[in-house]
């Protein structure tokens, strides 16, 4: 076993790939022991310490390229889902398209959507107590979807059903997904952490919607973030007054992925 992690370490120094594989092959001998105890005495990938250099992560680490952009987006929105997780693969396409963190994303309820029927009205409004900020200054936040966003949504309805959460525990139904299985789905799709993570969906969309074609204003992309405003009281104005901005900019946004998809 160390032999071959080593092996797959050597390839292009894939630290994380290697690491990955020695926890997989970690779970397929704790399978065989607990199944086949008489033929599988022990683990020999349980203790992998010194076998493999430190893994090197860049945690915000974002695909910013546009045609690798439609690469990322054509491998998540793709069909061939051999996992058969639909969940945590609609939770992926839902992330690219609205880029909140990920606490929000995965702590989703449907009572939380609203108007899904109509695209010029929908919206997910997000409490304020599940924002990001010190308690008692955080403030609710409302995310304008796209058609995009509402088909992955309606999607996802019929995967989980009409419990309390978008995205539910795969084993715990009163539980919701946790934000590893993001990672990992994405680690499951060869992404390495040093090249993409979840909370890259919003470096990815903070470059592109800055730059040509699209080329919206900072202080939209920034209000799009919920990222906070240094004065409070412009703060509040922008988040009441620009809607209807902010829906057409994640609209094009959601065309504008659609299109670079196409183009791979």
């Amino acid at each position: 076993v160390r032999t071959a992690l080593q092996a797959i370490q050597a390839v292009d120094n894939r630290r994380e790939t290697a690491h990955r594989a020695g926890q997989v092959a970690a779970l397929i001998f704790a399978y065989g022991m607990d199944n086949y105890e008489d033929v599988v005495k022990f683990n020999p990938a349980l203790s992998r310490k010194g076998w493999l250099k430190p893994k090197q992560t860049a945690h915000r680490a974002g695909i910013t390229d546009p045609a690798k952009v439609g690469s990322l987006m054509k491998i998540i929105d793709g069909e061939n889902d051999i996992w058969n997780i639909p969940t945590v693969t609609n939770a992926l396409r839902l992330l690219a398209r609205v880029f909140v963190r990920q606490d929000a994303l995965c702590g989703a309820e449907w009572s939380e959507f609203h108007n899904l029927e109509d695209p010029t009205k929908a919206e997910w409004r997000i409490p304020a107590r599940r924002m990001k900020g010190p308690i008692g200054q955080r403030r609710p936040f409302t995310v304008p979807l796209s058609r995009q966003a509402i088909e992955v949504l309606e999607a996802q309805r019929k995967a989980s059903g009409e419990g309390r959460y978008v995205f539910p525990h795969a084993s715990r139904a009163n539980r919701c997904m946790s934000t590893g299985a993001l990672g990992a789905r994405l680690g499951a799709l060869f992404y390495e952490s040093s090249e993409h993570t979840p909370h890259g969906f919003r470096t990815t969309a903070a470059t592109l919607l800055r730059e040509k074609p699209l080329s919206y204003d900072s202080d939209l992309v920034e209000l799009a973030l919920a990222h906070t405003q240094g004065n409070k009281v412009r703060g509040a104005y922008d988040r009441a007054e620009r809607m209807d901005e902010r829906r057409e900019m994640l609209q094009a946004y959601a065309d504008y992925l659609d299109k670079l998809k196409t183009a791979v």
